[in-house]
């Protein structure tokens, strides 16, 4: 299970995850990384993944790859998920949406009008816990 926060502050939006994977059935055999990313940068946004991670990896790679990771706003970077939709129906073509591996996006950033001065200066250091 995942945990991934997004908090409107007076002058930023706070995300955070946990760093947790899990391979596996959890009913049986599971293998844990404890060192996964789960918050990236997205242009001027803020993205965190929960789910499929390799699904989302796959799509952040594709972006990056497209030259597609850095909206200039929050409504740019919804269109550009828009357009990873697309790229996923054609991954899966043929299989049914209930049977395919399922990724979340927490997307927090700001329209052009609405931003505060210091919104984002500059990206947080992401940090490793090791829950203590």
């Amino acid at each position: 299970m995942t945990l991934c926060v997004a908090i409107k502050a007076v002058d930023a939006i706070i995300v955070a995850a946990d760093s947790r994977g899990t391979i596996g059935d959890p009913r049986g055999l599971t293998a844990v990384n404890d060192t996964q990313q789960k918050v990236f940068q997205f242009g001027t946004c803020g993205l965190a993944i929960a789910g499929a991670s390799e699904m989302a990896l796959a799509i952040i790679d594709e972006f990056q790859k497209l030259g597609m990771n850095n909206p200039g706003n929050v409504d740019d970077a919804v269109a550009m998920f828009a357009q990873a939709a697309i790229w996923c129906d054609n991954w899966y073509r043929g299989i049914p949406p209930a049977q395919r591996p399922g990724a979340l996006f927490i997307l927090s950033g700001y329209r052009p009008a609405a931003a505060p001065a210091s919104a984002f200066p500059s990206f947080c250091e992401i940090k490793e816990s090791n829950g203590t």
